[in-house]
């Protein structure tokens, strides 16, 4: 099988089977994908190391055991969700994937830790920036969400999500939003 190097394929070809009216459009719109990309990249990758520092400098001064309790069950159900998709039981599949059950504990409780950290300290500054949303905002919001990730609208959003997890999920992206537009460089 030769090579097939994208000078060779035919114009109509392109037409056909893109909607691009020609080759020359179909690179320059790649083009600006491939710089699209790489700046969601690294606005990604910026967003990631501000909120490491923010974390890093974050006092929590506890945290609630309800929380913990609630992310440690949410760990352990996905791997249970795993293994009934995979037709075994829990402790199977753990056994199939080389998982200890004392493994599943300390990943949980980390898991966990760091999750409820996270959300307390989004929440927190939410608050104090003035940050938390409204019902209508939430629901604009999540909508938006749901359309960028492939839901028919809001309610399948839902349904496939906890509602509380959607408006923790947007609350946190409105902090970091909020921090990256104030962040000063070094």
């Amino acid at each position: 099988v030769k090579e097939l190097h994208i000078s060779e394929i035919p114009e109509t070809t392109v037409t056909e089977t893109t909607g691009y009216s020609s080759l020359s459009n179909l690179r320059s719109e790649l083009s600006a994908e491939h710089e699209e990309s790489d700046s969601a990249l690294i606005l990604n990758a910026y967003k990631d190391i501000l909120w490491h520092r923010v974390q890093k400098d974050a006092t929590v001064i506890s945290l609630p055991k309800e929380e913990l309790e609630r992310c440690i069950n949410e760990y352990v159900d996905h791997y249970k969700e795993l293994a009934a998709f995979n037709g075994c039981s829990y402790e199977e599949y753990l056994s199939r994937e080389g998982i200890k059950g004392s493994d599943i504990s300390v990943k949980a409780q980390e898991y966990a830790d760091e999750k409820v950290r996270n959300e307390l300290v989004a929440f927190a500054i939410a608050q104090d920036e003035e940050l938390i949303m409204s019902k209508p905002e939430f629901e604009e919001m999540a909508l938006k969400l749901a359309e960028a990730s492939g839901y028919s609208g809001y309610r399948e959003l839902i349904e496939y999500n906890r509602e509380e997890q959607v408006y923790v999920y947007l609350t946190w992206q409105k902090v970091i939003d909020h921090i990256v537009s104030h962040a000063q460089l070094d």
